[in-house]
């Protein structure tokens, strides 16, 4: 240390001022360097923070959408319980439902009504059943005398008042000289 000291303190006077100015470039050039390396550093950092930060903001939003699919399913879940639950109850109040269950018994009642009310109008069946649908098809025809009208009249009210469901899917009536003929196809569905 006291070398360099006695160096300094030999040096003229333009020698020392070369010293001084090379010691502030290389302090400069080590400054610039130091600043251009942690910049760099810096700038590698902050954007790998960006893309932790990126990934942190993805995670969330998969996060939040996980636990809204969460909810949704729950949902869903206790929707489906709470429908099954009704049609379990529908299924059994089918089955007791004497308008919504046809049974064997109870559509040879129905028919030996209808045949019973059908003989004034001479009335003829044609029975046929479903298989995929449980519905049983009936075509009836006939032909009354005009004057027997009011008896065809009743017939149709006879069809339509068993407490099951029955629709009359087609209807005709035609007169001819001395008669009227009728020609219809009716169903009574079941749901069982």
């Amino acid at each position: 240390m006291n070398s360099i000291k006695e160096y300094i303190e030999n040096l003229d006077k333009k020698n020392f001022v070369m010293l001084i100015v090379s010691i502030l470039i290389l302090c400069f050039i080590i400054i610039y360097y130091l600043n251009d390396f942690f910049s760099k550093k810096e700038k590698f950092l902050f954007k790998e923070k960006i893309e932790v930060v990126k990934k942190i903001r993805e995670t969330r939003i998969l996060n939040n959408k996980i636990i809204q699919i969460k909810k949704r399913h729950k949902l869903l879940k206790t929707k489906y319980k709470n429908l099954n639950n009704d049609l379990t109850y529908l299924l059994s109040e089918i089955e007791s439902s004497n308008v919504l269950t046809i049974k064997k018994l109870k559509f040879l009642k129905i028919l030996h009504n209808y045949i019973n009310v059908g003989a004034n109008i001479n009335a003829s069946f044609d029975i046929n059943q479903t298989k995929n649908l449980n519905k049983y098809n009936i075509n009836i025809k006939g032909n009354f005398k005009p004057d027997r009208f009011l008896s065809f009249a009743y017939f149709i009210k006879t069809i339509e008042k068993p407490k099951a469901i029955i629709t009359i899917n087609d209807l005709q009536v035609l007169k001819n000289k001395e008669n009227i003929i009728y020609d219809m196809n009716i169903s009574i569905w079941s749901f069982k």
